[in-house]
């Protein structure tokens, strides 16, 4: 009898090792989620959400997001302009930040919400 239990629960624990279930919508890696607000956190983490992100899902956040990192690079050359060009460039990375910071918080309540100034720019098709 203990011999045939042991077979049993054997037999049982094989089955369900083998048993992979597939993974649902909330469980991917890159979700919806996740890839909007990789969107905002430079270009690095737009790259890796861009490849392997929920492209569909977070195109909205992808396009301003890459929207916010050509201001940055525009905000860096006009920051090289002497003395008044680092006032303007130190003004246009503050206002840059301050978009990231309202891109993700509406990333996180998943909102389509446009930034203001440069949120009707549509780069991404």
């Amino acid at each position: 009898m203990l011999l045939t239990k042991a077979v049993t629960y054997i037999i049982v624990f094989e089955e369900l090792s083998f048993y992979r279930p597939k993974r649902t919508e909330k469980e991917k890696i890159m979700n919806k989620k996740v890839t909007s607000v990789f969107a905002y956190l430079g270009i690095i983490f737009w790259l890796i959400a861009f490849l392997a992100g929920d492209k569909e899902g977070a195109k909205f956040h992808l396009n301003q997001g890459l929207v916010l990192f050509i201001g940055g690079v525009i905000s860096g050359v006009i920051s090289m302009i002497p003395v008044v060009g680092t006032f303007v460039g130190c003004i246009l990375s503050i206002a840059i930040l301050v978009f990231a910071i309202m891109g993700i918080i509406s990333a996180l309540k998943d909102e389509e919400k446009p930034l203001p100034l440069i949120g009707s720019i549509q780069l991404l098709n």
